[in-house]
């Protein structure tokens, strides 16, 4: 069955600007769906944060005839890409970002230009694209509401208020159930809540208390089930806890006992739970793993050795399954893998060579199934991969062969690595029901918008 790819188009730096639009992809002629910006001149609309909402995607662009960086929502057609709200009136910016869904509403924080960066919700309608709640409460200064994640029936997130300074905050999308969730650094001291995480029925995150510095907390959804994980680096020192990411068990990230480095840890939530995986580097040195990413319950990641700098590895959650993958650039310059992605029982990524530069690669977690996919930028130029996608059996990346960046799709194999079309992609974006919507430029914008189409 056919699947079409859907664009939203800005600009390339490459002196050359374009209007920003919607454009939908699927046989030979193109089609532009909206466009954004209508003014002649060569001005992008630059959509991005591209969020679900229901069978519709919310995003963020500026028609800069009218409007700043505003609010806008999708359906595909051209009828149904509408701004939904001028937040900020007049040229000024809304900059909604961080847009969640719960019960038919997408909570998201925007600036008015009144209230500050503030709590907003909509319902999809411009009636209802509303301030929720002025946080903050007091003129323009910001409540900040980051980290938006939906937990149970509500959304938990990070904000500050001049009563408790910036803590775990929740919403179950009304005014009155927006409130203060706990207030771990008591008074206006600040806990900083940091990179909420869902994983093994519980919100695992990051904050900060007087009595143990900077670690990992955990909670159920109550007050009582509210506690730290595990006082990881003892004292008030911070453990560096950073890259959380979810298994179905519990979450993997990088910290520092003070004792082995910054190395890989787990944690289900309970503090037996929560241990060093494996002193990658050892002795006090830090193998700093980053770049984390889950595979049908194996974690593959970055990690530095003396031996092997910056080489990709992967891990079962045991010592003994935590190794070495490959090393890519034999030496101690490292290969750098990055944007990892799930494929199946697969990752793909980017990673350097001294033969081919930056190219797209993919493991199976063995050595002998870790292979360069493709050389796009023939030589040592490097195509640098970036804004990896999966979507069903393919993973979609734009890459750059010389000074033209374009899409292009993989299913793992190399002769399954191909071209889409000369579509200029600028950056990643969203799946939604075998749909891509990413941000690019098809190169023929000039004033006008035109499309590409490609059957997928």
């Amino acid at each position: 069955m056919n699947r079409f790819l859907k664009c939203l188009s800005r600009p390339l730096l490459t002196g050359i600007w374009i209007i920003g639009s919607l454009v939908s992809f699927g046989s030979p002629v193109p089609r532009v769906v909206s466009d954004i910006n209508s003014e002649t001149r060569p001005v992008s609309s630059s959509p991005e944060g591209f969020s679900r909402f229901g069978e519709k995607v919310l995003f963020q662009a500026g028609d800069f005839s009218a409007f700043g960086r505003e609010l806008w929502i999708t359906d595909g057609t051209q009828d149904g890409t509408v701004l939904l709200r001028d937040i900020r009136p007049g040229r000024g910016s809304g900059d909604p970002e961080g847009m969640v869904e719960l019960n038919g509403l997408a909570l998201f924080a925007g600036d008015d230009g009144i209230h500050g960066n503030e709590l907003w919700v909509t319902n999809g309608t411009t009636e209802g694209t509303r301030l929720l709640v002025d946080i903050f409460a007091e003129g323009s200064l910001n409540g900040d509401p980051e980290y938006l994640t939906r937990y149970k029936d509500r959304i938990c997130f990070s904000a500050e208020n001049r009563v408790v300074g910036q803590e775990l905050f929740v919403s179950d999308g009304t005014a009155e159930g927006t409130h203060v969730f706990i207030d771990l650094n008591p008074g206006l001291g600040d806990s900083d809540p940091e990179q909420l995480t869902v994983a093994n029925g519980l919100l695992f995150f990051i904050a900060d208390t007087p009595e143990s510095g900077e670690e990992l907390w955990v909670t159920d959804g109550t007050i009582g089930g509210t506690r730290i994980v595990k006082d990881i680096r003892p004292g008030t020192s911070d453990a560096d806890i950073d890259y959380l990411t979810a298994v179905p068990s519990g979450v993997f990230f990088s910290a520092d006992d003070g004792v082995t480095g910054e190395e890989l840890w787990f944690s289900d939530g309970s503090e037996s739970g929560t241990f060093l995986v494996k002193d990658i580097r050892p002795g006090s040195g830090s193998s700093s793993p980053r770049d984390l990413a889950q595979v049908n319950g194996t974690l593959f990641f970055r990690a530095d050795t003396a031996e092997f700098w910056g080489e990709l590895w992967k891990s079962d959650g045991s010592e003994s399954g935590t190794v070495l993958v490959k090393d890519i650039r034999p030496g101690t310059s490292g290969s750098g893998p990055s944007e990892l992605t799930a494929l199946g029982n697969r990752v793909v990524f980017s990673a350097f060579t001294d033969a081919e530069s930056s190219e797209p690669w993919v493991s199976d977690g063995t050595e002998a199934g870790t292979f360069l996919l493709r050389d796009i930028a023939e030589g040592n130029a490097g195509s640098s991969p970036w804004d990896l996608v999966a979507i069903g059996n393919n993973v979609y990346f734009g890459a750059r062969d010389g000074l033209v960046s374009q899409l292009w799709k993989t299913d793992g194999p190399s002769e399954g690595t191909v071209k889409l079309k000369d579509v200029r992609v600028v950056s990643g974006g969203i799946e939604i029901d075998g749909l891509y919507l990413f941000s690019g430029d098809d190169g023929k914008n000039r004033g006008k918008n035109r499309g590409g189409k490609i059957e997928v």
